[in-house]
């Protein structure tokens, strides 16, 4: 929410409102909370985009591309590739195009910016496009925007996150769910790394690489001669990468060097990991009840929506006039209907209270409407 009183505002919030961040963020909001209220464009291909068995679908040609990018990679730049490859990019080009359309269509364009995974889904559907159809027939050099569409093997991550309400797929997505969650603390940890090591890069050029000792030695020099190579070789001993053979011969001419690699190598490679660490696990102990009761959520507006689309049809067959509306008549038909008691069962409803339903949903003329009827049930279980 954005507080009322400016004094309340963040120095991050305020950032947002003068570069205009915030009425990004805000029109995007309105945009997306507009586009669920109205009518899409396409009422079928909302109610496509809605079956699991489309997600589905999708996935399996999502698989098929990575197992085709992965195909394309065992060939040599300068190996010819067969022409059956060459037609099966193509046809997950327009495969994955027409998925994109029937999605604006369902949704409207506010699909695109609705979450960052549909942004990415986006520009690949579209880079995959301009390669394929454009570039490619006007012999225009593509190798960027090829090795780029290559990323569509991250769409990958789509797949998990459509069956995250499986409950059998559950620690599958707390895995997946984790890493892509990770990101802004990878961006700060990278800019914390990046500062130590310069930290220290300065450190070591000024005691070892300078000292009279260092001066002629070629190893010393190729790994801390200058800045940049001072901070990539830091790095290296921070991961622990064959840091004893660089360290060993620097300790054993100048053993004052050892406390400020140990003091490096402790901060970074001890304590920094580990902090790291701790925050993804907190991160996840956090966020994984709220993810539970977000599928739980999902599921049950699911089994909700299924439960509508067989009483839509029970209606349909209990209305054996076709008038829109059942009579007692047509409802005392069905009481013995085993179809019926055993949908009345799924909705926890007595079989013995079956005889009164009909009084109860009686909007008062003798008839019970489509909505009534719906509505009243699914209110009884």
């Amino acid at each position: 929410g954005i507080p009322d009183d400016d004094e309340e505002w963040s120095r991050w919030m305020k950032f947002q409102r003068y570069t205009g961040i915030l009425w990004l963020r805000q029109a995007r909001r309105v945009s997306i909370l507009r586009a669920e209220r109205e009518k899409p464009p396409c009422p079928a291909a909302r109610e496509l985009m809605e079956l699991k068995k489309f997600e589905s679908v999708i996935a399996i040609f999502i698989l098929s591309n990575c197992i085709l990018i992965g195909m394309e990679g065992m060939y040599k730049a300068s190996e010819t590739k067969p022409a059956l490859l060459e037609l099966a990019e193509h046809t997950f080009v327009l495969i994955f195009l027409l998925e994109w359309t029937l999605r604006i269509l369902g949704a409207t364009w506010v699909w695109c910016i609705a979450s960052w995974m549909n942004v990415f889904d986006t520009c690949i559907v579209w880079l995959g496009v301009v390669t394929a159809w454009i570039l490619m027939p006007l012999q225009i050099d593509a190798v960027v925007a090829r090795r780029l569409a290559a990323l569509r093997v991250l769409r990958l991550a789509r797949i998990i996150r459509a069956f995250r309400i499986v409950p059998e797929l559950r620690e599958l997505w707390v895995l997946v769910d984790g890493v892509m969650n990770c990101f802004y603390l990878l961006f700060w940890a990278f800019v914390i790394i990046m500062v130590v090591n310069f930290m220290f890069a300065v450190s070591v050029i000024e005691i070892v690489t300078r000292t009279d000792t260092f001066a002629s030695d070629a190893v010393v020099q190729e790994h801390f001669g200058g800045l940049f190579d001072a901070m990539f070789t830091l790095f290296q001993i921070m991961t622990f990468d064959s840091w004893a053979s660089i360290i060993r011969p620097i300790v054993a001419k100048m053993p004052i060097a050892l406390p400020l690699f140990i003091l490096h190598m402790g901060v970074t490679g001890i304590v920094l990991f580990n902090l790291m660490t701790a925050i993804v696990v907190r991160n996840a102990l956090v966020e994984l009840p709220r993810k539970d009761e977000e599928a739980l959520a999902i599921r049950k507006v699911e089994a909700e929506k299924k439960k509508v689309k067989q009483l839509r049809l029970m209606f349909n067959d209990i209305d054996a006039d076709g008038t829109g509306r059942i009579s007692k008549l047509e409802f005392d038909d069905v009481l013995e209907d085993v179809s019926f008691a055993r949908m009345m069962k799924l909705l926890d409803i007595d079989l013995e209270e079956l005889p009164d339903i009909f009084t109860i949903l009686d909007d008062g003329d003798g008839e019970i409407g489509l909505e009534s009827f719906i509505t009243g049930l699914m209110r009884m279980q």
